[in-house]
């Protein structure tokens, strides 16, 4: 590649990632726990140093065109840099990509990087190198041999990861047939619209040309649509917002592609080649280099699964690397075809209908696609794209309901309300427990011994589960952390929106430590941040380290000292600690590895080995709280605020995948044996995280009223109370439309996904295993559907919010 070729293609790099982190930047979810804590680290340092990385590409752009330029195109070269300078900017002093606070400024960042784009596009567009009218030529023979080439390619790529050596199972001969059977469509589908761009281009006097502006057209729907399909909706970015952001990166995208393809000095009467020149290497019109081409691609291929299972959100890691794969092994075909006599139009065009047949008459005779683990990643997307359920009567209004009430956009202001769980009047209690909640970052309940036999390496959560109380069948309300935790201090599920400010008339539990008179030490991430009032009592755990760098030993052994240092007439203590030692990003960022070295047999030893470094800090801080006296005066939670997908059927992380794993956490509940005594228990009924906090309340000597019916329940009741019937409700994924119902007292579970748009249900035992996929009957359906339509309506109508206020049609 030339100097000018590479510095193209970084100026490019540049813009683009710039409009993507704009567009990631205009969800307040993305903003608030991703980018503004700094847990994607590449991101992070990409925003700090953005105008200086700017300004270094802006020189080196400008010096690989300056020589070499006439004086006409020098003058293009300074416009298009006058306009990145004034972008630049603007940027740094209006919308600087460290503080994007609103929407707007992060649209602004969206338009910034398509306007960018546009002009990289026009200072690099030459004339076609024919100056004369290039005839039309019939290339359908041609284009129909590289839509196969490709589709070969494509084949060989989406195989090979699953035979690469430690993966997880070898290729199944059903599996090598469906993905040859899916490429060969997607060869054919790829032709025809190769037939109906050169079909159009025939009309035009200048057909070279046309072709190219076709193509253009073609690859800037491809970009868009994967842009508006894969990355928008996984950041829950859609309607009118996400559709215009899609166009304008995709548009801007595709026309720098192929304006840098008129750049080159190779002669070509063909626009479709000339177009896919920019995607793949010149070596590619050579066999031998179309075959490097696709083993560098298997080679990207395996690489991008491999990562996609340490780590991907909805993966879209993983399927950018399955389109990047189609779209440069059409290129390199494409450009390989340029070698190939014209001709073969009959035989071309019988050839598509004849794989669509097939393939049709393989659906209708029993052979229908059916989605596998094992199957590679381009065959398993292709199967579910075109497996796709139709939608039941009436979804529609369904699915409309739940992207108003999700992801409230916090450009749209939204006014608390007062939450009361109880009349906090009285005088606090006379006898106050210490309080220490310890709530592990997605820690799996299967992971921890109490719920799982197999689990050897919790001895201390074991020995804590013994003279504890162990909630079986606990679920967390939300399916990641920005809205689980929230939710867990309100006592109940709150308004879809990162966050309602200001958020302390919300907040319950506050409130009861305030009336109470705790000493608070709390770990003051950027949620607690934004979710506690200020308080004289509070002294936050862990100061002046990052929340990514929280992790349970260390915060333990403050506790520890804090505890040692107490005075014994001072305040009891409440503790509240978010420990982040398992979570996926800290796990991927420590190169996803166990941190001993040992065999954990079939738990994924990353998390296996974090669980048990914390459990034995956990063990050292509970032989402390024995030794001083104070373990049987102290309540003591150990929960998550999520659990984990870790492999399972390739997910990796909890994203918005509301699967059992993701939901099912464990809750073990110390009590002080003679608080306990004064209360009855129910330890295998549905609990969740939010009947936490009407749990202390109760236990605290405050009677708890539930605002409204969806909010938590406390876990305690009077002695000759009789058992609390156990009811359906509803949990939801924290950052997109993705919610769920727990039905029968938490034994069958319905999921309605508004981002992928499917239906799953799961039968849940309570044995170790989260749960079991079962048949979707209209039965579990229909109540799911109700669970989940009532819940979100009234939580809307509670919190004062209609969706006329800001919903993105």
């Amino acid at each position: 590649m030339s100097a000018s070729g590479l510095t193209f293609f970084l100026a490019v790099l540049y813009w683009t990632v710039t409009g993507l982190y704009g567009a990631l930047a205009s969800q307040a979810f993305v903003q608030e726990q991703f980018l503004a804590p700094r847990l994607l680290a590449p991101l992070a340092h990409f925003a700090d140093w953005h105008t200086p990385i700017g300004l270094l590409l802006l020189a080196l752009w400008i010096a690989t065109r300056w020589r070499s330029s006439t004086r006409g195109r020098r003058a293009v070269v300074c416009g298009a840099a006058s306009i990145w300078i004034l972008a630049s900017a603007f940027l740094e002093f209006r919308a600087p990509l460290t503080d994007l606070k609103t929407t707007s400024s992060a649209l602004l960042v969206v338009g910034a990087g398509v306007l960018c784009l546009l002009v990289i596009a026009a200072a690099e567009l030459r004339a076609m190198v024919h100056d004369r009218p290039a005839q039309a030529s019939n290339r359908s023979g041609a284009d129909l041999a590289a839509c196969l080439l490709a589709a070969a390619g494509l084949v060989a790529v989406d195989l090979l990861p699953t035979a690469w050596p430690g993966a997880l199972t070898a290729v199944a001969p059903a599996d090598a047939l469906t993905s040859v059977r899916l490429h060969l469509l997607l060869g054919g589908t790829a032709f025809l619209i190769l037939a109906v761009i050169r079909a159009m281009a025939a009309l035009s006097p200048w057909p070279a040309a046309m072709e190219l502006v076709l193509t253009t057209v073609g690859l800037a729907a491809a970009l868009s649509s994967y842009l508006f399909v894969v990355v928008l909706a996984s950041i829950s970015v859609g309607g009118r917002t996400g559709m215009a952001i899609a166009l304008g990166l995709g548009i801007s995208l595709a026309c720098a592609l192929s304006a840098r393809s008129t750049a080159s000095r190779a002669s070509s009467d063909d626009g479709v080649v000339s177009a896919m020149r920019t995607l793949a290497p010149g070596i590619t019109s050579r066999w031998w280099g179309f075959g490097l081409w696709i083993a560098a691609l298997a080679v990207l291929g395996a690489a991008t699964t491999a990562a996609s299972r340490q780590a991907d959100w909805n993966f879209v890691l993983l399927r950018t690397g399955v389109v990047s794969t189609w779209l440069l092994a059409l290129a390199g075909a494409t450009i390989l075809s340029a070698r190939f006599a014209s001709g073969g139009a009959l035989l071309s065009f019988a050839a598509a209908p004849l794989l669509l047949g097939l393939h049709v008459a393989l659906q209708s005779s029993g052979v229908p696609l059916q989605a596998s683990p094992q199957q590679g990643a381009s065959a398993r997307w292709l199967t579910a794209a075109l497996d796709r359920a139709p939608q039941s009567a009436g979804v529609s209004d369904f699915v409309r309901l739940l992207l108003e009430q999700t992801n409230v956009p916090r450009d749209v202001r939204v006014d608390p309300i007062d939450v009361e769980l109880s009349p906090l009047v009285a005088e606090p209690a006379v006898t106050r427990p210490h309080v220490f909640v310890f709530v592990i970052d997605s820690l799996r309940r299967d992971y921890v011994a109490p719920y799982n036999p197999a689990v050897t390496f919790t001895p201390a959560i074991a020995e804590l589960a013994h003279d504890s109380l162990v909630f079986r069948n606990a679920f967390t309300q939300y399916g990641a952390t920005g809205l689980s935790v929230p939710a867990l201090w309100v006592g109940g599920p709150i308004l879809h929106k990162q966050y309602v400010t200001p958020f302390a008339p919300m907040n319950s539990l506050a409130k009861l430590l305030e009336h109470e008179r705790y000493a608070q030490w709390i770990g003051m991430d950027n949620i607690m941040q934004a979710i506690l009032p200020a308080s004289a009592d509070r002294q936050p755990l862990d100061q002046g380290v990052a929340v990514k760098d929280f992790r349970a030993c260390r915060t333990m052994d403050e506790i520890r000292a804090r505890l040692a240092a107490r005075a014994e007439d001072a305040a009891p203590v409440f503790v509240y600690a978010l420990p982040q030692d398992i979570h996926i990003s800290a796990i991927t960022r420590e190169g996803a590895a166990a941190v001993d070295g040992r065999d954990y047999g079939r738990f994924y030893a990353p998390v296996a080995s974090r669980v048990a470094r914390l459990d034995a800090c956990l063990g050292t801080f509970l032989h402390d709280l024995k030794a001083s006296g104070l373990y049987d005066q102290s309540i003591i939670v150990v929960t998550a605020d999520h659990g984990d997908s870790l492999g399972e059927e390739g997910r990796m992380g909890h994203a918005y995948s509301l699967h059992p794993e993701i939901v099912r956490v464990p809750l073990i509940v110390h009590v002080p044996p003679a608080l306990r005594a004064g209360w009855a228990w129910d330890e295998t009924r549905a609990t969740y995280t939010t009947d936490l906090t009407p749990t202390l309340y109760q236990l605290l000597g405050h009677q708890v009223h539930a605002p409204a019916p969806f909010f938590g329940e406390s876990l305690a009741r009077p002695l000759h109370a009789p058992p609390a019937g156990n009811r359906d409700r509803m949990v939801a994924a924290s950052y997109g439309a993705v919610y769920g119902a727990l039905l029968d007292g938490g034994t069958r579970y319905y999921v309605f996904d508004a981002i992928n748009m499917r239906e799953l249900a799961f039968a849940l035992g309570s044995g170790a295993e989260p749960g079991t996929a079962i048949a979707l009957t209209p039965d579990v359906q229909t109540r799911g559907m109700k669970v989940i339509r009532d819940t979100v309506e009234s939580i809307g109508a509670f919190y004062r919010f209609t969706p006329e206020h800001g919903a993105d049609d």
